[in-house]
């Protein structure tokens, strides 16, 4: 988000984008950042071309087609922008760019889009807790545009989308304020309301994983009496130690992380 303040959405970005998505998992050894130089298929693991259920663009003509949506995306359209969206997402995941990887970036360029496009001012917006409970009516909806160019029944699949996922979002953000809430009069039952107390309460909503050298360092107070705030929350539960080490221990905010990845 913050290299789109500075530099366009592009191929070079998505490239970038590409790269960091890929560090250290599965597909981190087909050259991430690079389009695609040998063809990929879509299909159960073990398949073939043959049996593959789709097959992409081969790398020439990935690399064309990639430039025709370069030039989508910046181009003034009457068209509107979550449907614009949908079509940019449908795009991508039809040319499939890159060796492995494609749908996890491409779920993900729809927050990016938004948020150059200025309908997002924080990456609330994520469709693919949503496409994966339809998975399989994904892939089929996919197809139906492939097969017999039907964009309809795609873009109204994508936008009951949208619209389920901010639903959720919202119910998700009351729930964070609730549990913050809850968690404030648990310090004031226990009397531990302390001014630091409460701000690192709200620190955890921005770092819910954090160290007693991180707290430290945000509170602007002594390591120790860091470490005696920290130690506190583990009592009352709010805070779980998470590395089971003596040294370097790391806390987890543990009831909002779980809110955060319901259905992940």
């Amino acid at each position: 988000m913050k290299r789109l303040d500075e530099f366009p959405m592009s191929i070079r970005l998505i490239k970038e984008i590409h790269a960091i998505l890929m560090e250290g998992v599965r597909g981190n050894d087909k050259t991430p950042g690079e389009f695609k130089k040998s063809q990929n298929w879509i299909g159960p693991a073990g398949s073939t071309p043959s049996t593959a259920s789709f097959i992409p663009p081969p790398p020439k003509e990935a690399m064309d087609a990639m430039g025709a949506l370069e030039l989508y995306l910046h181009k003034n359209t009457e068209v509107p922008l979550l449907v614009s969206c949908a079509l940019v997402h449908y795009q991508f995941e039809t040319i499939h760019p890159f060796l492995d990887g494609n749908g996890r970036l491409d779920r993900l360029l729809i927050t990016f889009y938004l948020y150059w496009k200025k309908a997002l001012q924080h990456p609330t917006l994520y469709l693919s807790y949503y496409f994966k409970m339809h998975r399989q009516e994904y892939y089929d909806r996919l197809n139906l545009v492939r097969d017999k160019g039907d964009y309809e029944q795609w873009v109204i699949f994508f936008l009951k989308g949208v619209i389920w996922t901010c639903e959720s979002a919202l119910q998700t953000i009351k729930k964070a304020l609730q549990l913050q809430e809850d968690h404030k009069k648990r310090l004031i039952k226990e009397k531990l309301s302390t001014p630091y107390a409460v701000a690192l309460l709200g620190y955890l909503i921005e770092k819910p994983h954090l160290s007693i050298k991180d707290a430290a360092s945000h509170l602007n107070i002594s390591y120790q009496s860091a470490k005696t705030l920290t130690h506190q929350l583990v009592n009352l539960e709010i805070l779980k130690e998470t590395t089971g080490k003596r040294r370097d221990k790391r806390y987890s905010y543990w009831e909002y992380l779980d809110l955060l990845s319901e259905g992940t």
